[in-house]
């Protein structure tokens, strides 16, 4: 007698980045991967893992066969925020937060302004390997003029010709 070679894993969809001990409850009966637990589910998209089949009982023969699993991208813990600088005839520029992975690249659009005025940066981000869902976000850039109460007003000070300036009169 040969087992049943009927494979399936239930609905959960693992994520780029766990490993087989993240999907090996998922495996129908006494099925199991043939690779160390600890071995990644691979890149996103569908990924073959060998796997076998030990019956409990004698009568039955050890089963081996391959599972296809379908990985999905992993998500990046990327921000972008919005900021406002004062103007100063320099360039200003705001930027995501948050790490990169090998691979990931970030590119920005209508970043850099130097004029008074309120601009929408997009920080567009891909990545080349396909592991990772690619981000379009937005932030807005704003460039204030220098504000009048940023200056404190200096009393009038007034002085007689001649007078030595420690006669100074305010």
């Amino acid at each position: 007698y040969t087992a049943l070679n009927t494979l399936s894993l239930h609905d959960a969809l693992p994520i780029y980045g766990q490993t087989l001990a993240d999907v090996a409850d998922q495996l129908v009966g006494k099925w199991a991967f043939d690779d160390a637990l600890e071995t990644s589910v691979g890149a996103a998209g569908a990924n073959s893992f060998a796997i076998t089949y030990t019956p409990e009982d004698s009568n039955y023969l050890t089963e081996y066969s391959t599972v296809t699993i379908n990985v999905a991208k992993a998500s990046l813990d990327i921000t972008f925020e919005d900021a406002e600088f004062d103007y100063d005839t320099n360039a200003k520029r705001i930027e995501i937060q948050g790490t990169l992975p090998e691979g990931v690249s970030v590119e920005y659009t209508n970043n850099d302004q130097i004029n008074v005025g309120e601009y929408t940066v997009t920080a567009t981000i891909t990545d080349a390997n396909g592991n990772y869902a690619d981000m379009e976000l937005t932030a807005t850039l704003t460039i204030v003029s220098v504000r009048d109460s940023q200056y404190v007003e200096q009393p009038a000070i007034s002085a007689t010709h001649g007078q030595p300036s420690a006669e100074v009169v305010e």
